[in-house]
């Protein structure tokens, strides 16, 4: 049923075969190490595919996964924090500029947009904004203070970003008020 579920998940993602073969790999070690007890099939086997994107540094998030399983997304998180855990994964941290081309692609923005996102996000003293910070949500406050600032940009519903994103409205807005205080330090003093 566990490889089944990887098969789908993969196929769903537009995961090439080596990327569905190393999941089933990372699959059958937890199943060999005694770590399915207890727990979902299904949510190690999509821990098990998230895992296995993280360790190839792609942008699939928790949200992307959750929106192809009938599991909860918690559920999902645990099942790849298990394996994380427990079996050592060389998951590094990730990139918020990763997620710019996703993100933006979805939600239908230009190319001038996700420059933009991004020079904020270059721009960004890294310590104070992305220690701890999920990545995808400095990319979602990166994008809106990005849209607000050009002209000719329709600006995006945070209820459609925070979809497209798995994020939600209100970690978006933190994010974005932090890019807005590196943007202007004088308005915070």
């Amino acid at each position: 049923m566990g490889m089944m579920e990887i098969r789908r998940l993969t196929a769903a993602l537009g995961l090439g075969n080596t990327l569905r073969d190393q999941a089933a790999r990372l699959f059958r070690r937890a199943q060999s190490d005694g770590l399915l007890t207890g727990r979902s099939v299904e949510a190690i086997a999509a821990g098990a595919v998230y895992g296995t994107c993280r360790c190839h540094e792609r942008p699939e998030t928790l949200a992307d996964l959750n929106r192809l399983t009938q599991i909860d997304r918690c559920r999902v998180k645990n099942g790849y924090q298990v394996l994380n855990r427990e079996l050592g994964l060389p998951a590094p941290p990730r990139e918020p500029d990763a997620f710019l081309p996703a993100i933006c692609s979805e939600l239908g923005l230009d190319a001038a947009v996700e420059r933009r996102a991004r020079q904020l996000i270059d721009a960004a003293p890294t310590a104070s904004l992305t220690d701890g910070a999920n990545p995808v949500g400095i990319a979602g406050g990166a994008l809106l203070v990005a849209i607000a600032g050009m002209s000719g940009v329709p600006a995006i519903p945070q209820t459609e970003l925070s979809e497209a994103t798995g994020v939600s409205s209100k970690t978006l807005r933190a994010r974005r008020d932090e890019f807005q205080e590196i943007e202007s330090p004088e308005c915070g003093k």
